[in-house]
């Protein structure tokens, strides 16, 4: 007789909400902004970082990013750091991050990194889904870029300054929702 299933911990586990004292943060898109403030929660954000990526200056460059990215984004999101310990770690980590209701999961790192963490959000054919956030649930996804040749990153003809990633990530300017297959960057979109 199997015995019964244990409750699995969840990735992501709210925080303390910081003061709002920074005037100068950026806010994110409006309709992210919206959605959070009729929902009345913060939106949860999984950095998914793999710290051996361009050999070892990933990890590096993250750790010096970091105070960056919490005055950009902690005062509207919870972040929840993943770093990865090697090969389809990141696979596994996106899909637990979606599956506990992660309203973004972001790769840090190079191509190899995104692969990854975009192959996370399918499992045998099919987009993973939330559990507890409802069928209209879609999780973003987005690429601060730290590897060493970040190609994902050139096609759009984005920089490969990380900083400019994560102001990116803040505008809501690039958000791909891979349920619907839509990349929208800036002022244009393509769609499948």
């Amino acid at each position: 007789m199997a015995s019964p299933a244990t409750p699995r911990p969840a990735l992501i586990r709210p925080r303390a909400s910081r003061s709002r004292s920074q005037l100068g943060a950026v806010s994110l898109a409006s309709d992210h902004a919206a959605a959070t403030a009729s929902s009345g929660r913060r939106r949860d954000f999984v950095f998914v970082v793999n710290p051996s990526g361009a050999n070892g200056r990933t990890g590096k460059q993250w750790k010096q990013l970091l105070p960056f990215l919490h005055t950009r984004l902690a005062d509207q999101c919870n972040i929840c750091e993943c770093i990865t310990s090697g090969p389809s770690h990141a696979i596994d980590v996106t899909r637990e991050a979606i599956k506990d209701g992660a309203d973004a999961v972001i790769a840090v790192g190079g191509d190899g990194t995104l692969h990854e963490v975009v192959n996370g959000f399918f499992w045998k054919g099919s987009p993973v889904r939330a559990l507890d956030r409802g069928p209209d649930h879609l999780t973003a996804l987005g690429l601060i870029p730290l590897g060493t040749g970040s190609d994902f990153a050139r096609t759009f003809g984005w920089s490969n300054d990380p900083r400019q990633a994560i102001d990116r990530i803040v505008r809501g300017f690039f958000l791909a929702t891979l349920f619907s297959y839509s990349i929208y960057v800036d002022s244009f979109s393509v769609s499948k």
